[in-house]
């Protein structure tokens, strides 16, 4: 089908194409749809296939112009997309759906013309974007580093075992308490509690417990102190700070964790490829070494990139692109907490 077209670039990497059909082909497509009509027909008086056209179009003439109208639209689009040569940046994005502004006059005395508006793919418009160069921090893999990774594989591959009766508590040790707030009468509030509660001494895992009043307690120990002044406490309406409120907690358990040895047998329970414990240290070395490197190439090029954004247009994005992203980002969110397939 012979057809003109007409882009006009809008705001936001919008356009709108307009398309327009010669009269000639307008002319032929409605008298082929009236042909058609006058081959199904049936209407009293006439023979099947031999109602004149003029019937035809005082009968169902609307019918027929928006048939008409529909196979023109319908074929110039499809025609229009089809094409090879149109570039990128005039086909609509996958998730922009062309919307037609108004429904094109029919008639078989001139042309047909619509238009339609999409999104297209955004054009950059780089001019300079040679020459530039990143600064990056100074960093290098050390010594410290190597042994942290160690530090970590030692907790990963650490065991637990339960201290012996009598043995006190004290820093780094896994401590199962039950504890009760009591009330100014010292008796235990009601429902303001915990039971079993379990952490590390040290690691200030709690903030009703201080791990101090833990330190040097024995299995079966029962204590009562002060919690720290403004953790937990009552709000003192004439001061506006926190009260201390009164603990009583019992230790029921305490194990301690046992970190392997830093030796060749340790290097080899982490995984069979490493003999002894300068293989680990070495692979371990090499793997940060590696991460740093692809750490400096990203800041550089990400560097480099926000000085061409810089000395350049910015790129203005279409509205459907913003909202596909954030659809995509929030279907991500969704599957991550598993709230979505």
């Amino acid at each position: 089908m012979p057809v003109s077209r007409e882009i006009t670039r809008l705001e936001k990497s919008n356009v709108r194409l307009t398309i327009t059909i010669p009269k000639e082909e307008v002319a032929s497509a409605y008298r082929d749809i009236l042909k058609d009509y006058a081959k199904e027909a049936q209407i009293p008086g006439f023979r099947r296939g031999k109602v004149p056209p003029e019937v035809l179009e005082r009968k169902f003439g609307e019918a027929i112009r928006g048939e008409a109208v529909g196979k023109l639209v319908e074929g110039a689009i499809e025609e229009t997309f089809g094409d090879e040569g149109l570039s990128r940046y005039e086909r609509p994005l996958p998730y922009s759906r062309p919307a037609m502004d108004s429904s094109p006059e029919f008639s078989t005395e001139k042309d047909l013309s619509f238009s339609l508006e999409y999104d297209v793919m955004p054009k950059a418009n780089v001019g300079r974007w040679k020459g530039f160069k990143a600064e990056i921090p100074l960093a290098e893999v050390g010594d410290e580093d190597v042994a942290r990774e160690l530090e970590e594989l030692r907790e990963r591959n650490s065991f637990v075992l339960d201290r012996d009766d009598g043995a006190k508590a004290a820093k780094g040790d896994i401590a199962t308490v039950d504890y009760r707030i009591l009330d100014d009468s010292g008796k235990p509030a009601e429902d303001d509690g915990i039971k079993d509660f379990v952490f590390t001494i040290g690691k200030e895992q709690n903030p009703n417990i201080a791990d101090d009043e833990i330190v040097g307690m024995v299995k079966g120990q029962t204590k009562e102190f002060d919690n720290p002044a403004g953790i937990g406490g009552d709000s003192d309406a004439d001061s506006g700070s926190e009260k201390p409120r009164r603990i009583r907690l019992t230790l029921t358990a305490l194990k301690e964790k046992k970190l392997p040895e830093l030796d060749d047998e340790f290097a080899q329970d982490v995984d069979e490829k490493y003999s002894s414990l300068d293989d680990l240290k070495k692979s371990i070395r090499e793997r940060l070494e590696n991460g740093l490197k692809r750490k400096k190439r990203d800041l550089s090029l990400a560097g480099v990139l926000e000085k061409i954004m810089e000395e350049n247009d910015p790129v203005v994005l279409p509205e459907s692109m913003v909202q596909a992203e954030i659809a995509g980002r929030i279907r991500a969110l969704g599957r991550g907490f598993g709230l979505s397939p």
